[in-house]
């Protein structure tokens, strides 16, 4: 009996237990079903894509607070989940934020453009639609301000619904070339003004344009601004020398590439590239004396003088010294002392009596050919700067350095 009586009461407590355990698990269940979920901030903007600059709203989502929206200019503060905006940049974007006053949430919207580029068409050549060519040495307006087409004319210069300016006109003919590289033409942009371009033209100023004399390039004067060929406001004119880098050269017939870079109101730049005809130059007479004279020299017979703006030293231009000059430091001088007034000396680099410091043709040169390592690294330099590359087998090892063991 007693064994009976102890098994029944052990039930009874196993049974109390259980119940126990269920009631606090419905407990703590019932606290986890009933507790405040987490707020959630959401929020767009519409439309979120539109022609700069335009109307939209950013609409967010989240319970009854306070909405705190940053914009790129203003700082709003308000219990509205609705707020309308401008949307004024290519990438736009805002912050907003919504509080209850104990917990906070963050999130942001963007916005982009969908305005064009500017469309640059071929620029218009001295006021005259339909002249698609170019005058060696002739004072040369190039205008890229816009002209709509018509019945007899293309469309020219720069088409854009908003402010834009000229960044950069280069001319660039395919004849006139330094180490395979172009030698750009001089621009002017009469009065000059840093970092503007129009010209003073016939009389008249025109905006978004500038001057040139195909074919010419023009040494630097000390404001580091070309000399003019004629007087230009803002420009160095030499009435007792000429100071054309390419004195009596004769040039052939060839195509130039202008080169038209435009800045947008929103700060994007774009580029367009065209070929134009440049008429040939069989001789330039620049006096009476020369006129008599009866023809001008090729230009790969020119003779002319290269520097860098950054260095003290000057080189013929047959000199490898000179292909080794970034083509946007380059400056040019046609003769030596002008090039001397600027402050310069010869490199020590290239004697002018030399047609280079070695034959990259027709000779089998070896280390042992050379005095010192100097001037096997001259010759080789001299032959890469001329396309043979190391055609004489002086760099071994490949790592630029010429015939290492020579002292």
């Amino acid at each position: 009996m007693n064994l009976g009586i102890l098994a029944v009461g052990d039930v009874v407590k196993k049974t109390t237990v259980a119940v126990l355990l269920l009631i606090l698990t419905i407990l703590l269940t019932s606290c986890y079903l009933f507790e405040e979920p987490d707020p959630v901030l959401n929020a767009v903007i519409a439309p979120e894509q539109g022609h700069i600059p335009y109307v939209a709203q950013i609409v967010a989502t989240a319970p009854p607070g306070q909405f705190t929206f940053t914009l790129p200019n203003a700082t709003i503060e308000q219990t509205d989940p609705v707020l309308d905006v401008v949307v004024d940049s290519i990438a736009w974007s805002a912050t907003v934020s919504w509080t209850d006053g104990s917990i906070v949430k963050t999130t942001t919207v963007t916005a982009t453009a969908s305005n064009p580029r500017p469309v640059i068409h071929r620029p218009l050549i001295n006021g005259i639609a339909s002249q698609w060519f170019l005058k060696p040495r002739e004072q040369t307006l190039i205008n890229c301000s816009y002209r709509p087409a018509s019945m007899t004319s293309p469309t020219t210069g720069v088409q854009y619904d908003d402010a834009w300016s000229i960044r950069e006109i280069s001319v660039m003919c395919s004849e006139k070339l330094l180490c395979n590289q172009p030698i750009r033409d001089s621009v002017y942009c009469p009065p000059y003004q840093t970092g503007v371009y129009h010209a003073i033209f016939n009389g008249a100023l025109y905006e978004n344009a500038c001057i040139v004399y195909p074919t010419s390039t023009f040494e630097p004067a000390s404001s580091g601004l070309p000399y003019a060929p004629a007087p230009h406001e803002g420009y160095s004119y030499d009435t007792i020398q000429n100071r054309s880098v390419f004195k009596q050269i004769a040039f052939p017939a060839q195509t130039a590439i202008i080169r038209v870079t435009v800045r947008d109101n929103f700060g994007r730049l774009t580029s367009a590239e065209f070929e134009i005809p440049v008429l040939a130059l069989p001789f330039e007479a620049i006096d009476e004396e020369s006129a008599n004279d009866g023809s001008g020299i090729a230009f790969s017979d020119a003779e002319y003088f290269v520097a860098s703006k950054n260095e003290t030293i000057y080189h013929q231009a047959w000199c490898y010294r000179a292909c080794l000059i970034p083509e946007a430091s380059r400056i040019y001088f046609a003769e030596s002392r002008h090039a001397e007034d600027s402050g310069r000396t010869l490199g020590p680099y290239c004697a002018i009596s030399q047609a280079g410091p070695c034959a990259c043709t027709g000779v089998d040169l070896n280390c042992e050919d050379f005095a010192s390592q100097l001037d096997a690294q001259a010759c080789f330099e001299y032959c890469r700067s001329l396309d043979y590359g190391d055609v004489h087998g002086l760099d071994a090892d490949n790592d630029g350095v010429a015939c290492e063991d020579i002292p």
